[in-house]
């Protein structure tokens, strides 16, 4: 009977590790903003990598911004912390990393925290920038706007001078 059950067991693990969708190389060299959909042209892409890098040489917070196709049946939550772990997202030790995750196909969107930055990215200022920032910009197709005003945000939030419109 244990026999059974640990091959159970071990068909579930085998089949559950099947459906999830494959973390992408992390870059090299390293990119803060990695859009994997087309989604924004060069210059928007070099601007926003620009911000990001020099927030994180001046304060060692690293926000990254991955924008993919689909999320291909995955869970959004078990994705990110995925991603973010597999590319070391953050500074070692500090657990200081944000993850910015767009699935443009799937609509979804994710503010993923490390729980160095837990404390000043809270869930609820999370999907506050994101119903207010990224969702309207969106659907106006300002899809760079959006994610400007949103990574601002993030950066005013953890330096505990975001205030809600």
């Amino acid at each position: 009977m244990n026999k059974f059950f640990a091959l159970l067991f071990a068909c579930v693990v085998v089949v559950s590790g099947v459906s999830a969708k494959e973390i992408p190389a992390k870059p090299n060299p390293q990119r803060l903003v990695n859009d994997y959909h087309g989604l924004l042209n060069e210059s928007e892409k070099a601007m926003l990598e620009q911000k990001l890098v020099a927030y994180f040489d001046s304060t060692s917070t690293q926000i990254a911004v991955v924008i993919e196709t689909s999320l291909e049946d995955d869970d959004l939550f078990d994705y990110c912390q995925r991603l973010a772990t597999s590319w070391g997202i953050g500074e070692q030790g500090k657990s200081n990393g944000v993850l910015l995750y767009i699935a443009i196909d799937d609509k979804k969107v994710r503010i993923h925290t490390g729980y160095g930055m837990e404390g000043a990215l809270p869930d609820a200022i999370c999907k506050r920038i994101i119903s207010s920032r990224i969702s309207p910009n969106f659907k106006a197709k300002q899809f760079y706007t959006g994610i400007d005003e949103a990574t601002s945000d993030m950066i005013l939030a953890a330096q505990g001078e975001y205030h809600y419109d």
